[in-house]
């Protein structure tokens, strides 16, 4: 991996992290814990999404949509639409 880039990256979650300590009052370990289990942290050290070109507060926001999508109950289709499937 270029080390450029992923000095870029670090600094990226690192600002990430801080960021997000100092504005929900939590410990930057308990930040980085949970970012680092995220899809959002993949994302930022993958080459392909280039992610880490961005802003840390624009990958904050991404961070932000994927814990809203997490929390967010996911419905069937067929409840839906009003067709629920007998239990089987």
């Amino acid at each position: 991996m270029n080390e450029r880039i992923e000095r870029a990256m670090q600094m990226q979650a690192a600002m990430v992290i801080m960021d997000r300590a100092a504005t929900q009052n939590k410990s930057i370990n308990e930040v980085y814990r949970d970012f680092r289990k995220s899809r959002t942290f993949a994302m930022l050290f993958d080459y392909g999404t280039s992610l880490w070109t961005t802003g840390p507060a624009y990958i904050s926001e991404e961070y932000d949509l994927e814990l809203k999508e997490s929390k967010t109950p996911k419905i069937s289709r067929e409840t839906e639409y009003g067709m629920i499937k007998p239990a089987q």
